[in-house]
């Protein structure tokens, strides 16, 4: 039956084909292969969704005061990365509020500055993993975009400091 003829249509008995295209066995290169070893080595990298998206699930879950230790948990975590912190800017300087694993001295650390309404409230430190000298295309945009996301959290937290910091000062001006 020619091919043209044959859209449609479904067979009585399974085809299979007289060769093999390509002619050379390819499992070892082939997409499904490369797409494992790569997410084994560099988890969701690749999936910037499925990052986000379960970064978002955990979050919906989880108490305000919680929020930064999950989040670099599930960086680390998702990313397969030595080190991740998050900081936020406290009148002037840098406090870290959560990290995940250890830092090693002397390793390069990439920053990822959270904005939101215009202003720098904290940032995102992480470490390359062992063996790479700093972060690949692909990690830079995904944690750029995990950054992004993560801006108007910091602010928040800044800004419950500043309401507990003008309370604390109307406390001690009442007394």
């Amino acid at each position: 039956m020619p091919t043209e003829d044959a859209l449609g249509r479904i067979t009585a008995e399974p085809i299979f084909a007289r060769r093999s295209s390509p002619h050379y066995h390819g499992a070892a290169m082939d997409g499904l292969a490369v797409r494992a070893a790569d997410r084994r080595l560099y988890g969701d990298r690749r999936d910037p969704l499925a990052l986000l998206s379960s970064l978002a699930e955990e979050l919906a879950s989880t108490t305000p005061e919680d929020v930064p230790q999950r989040v670099v948990r599930r960086v680390a975590a998702a990313l397969r990365l030595p080190w991740v912190a998050l900081e936020v800017d406290r009148e002037g300087s840098w406090e870290r509020l959560a990290q995940e694993g250890s830092a090693t001295p002397g390793r390069p650390v990439a920053e990822f500055v959270l904005q939101h309404a215009g202003e720098r409230p904290g940032r995102l430190l992480v470490e390359p993993r062992r063996g790479e000298s700093g972060l690949g295309r692909l990690d830079q945009r995904l944690l750029g975009q995990v950054a992004g996301q993560l801006g108007p959290a910091a602010a928040a937290i800044r800004l419950v400091d500043e309401l507990t910091l003008s309370r604390e000062r109307l406390v001690e001006g009442r007394e």
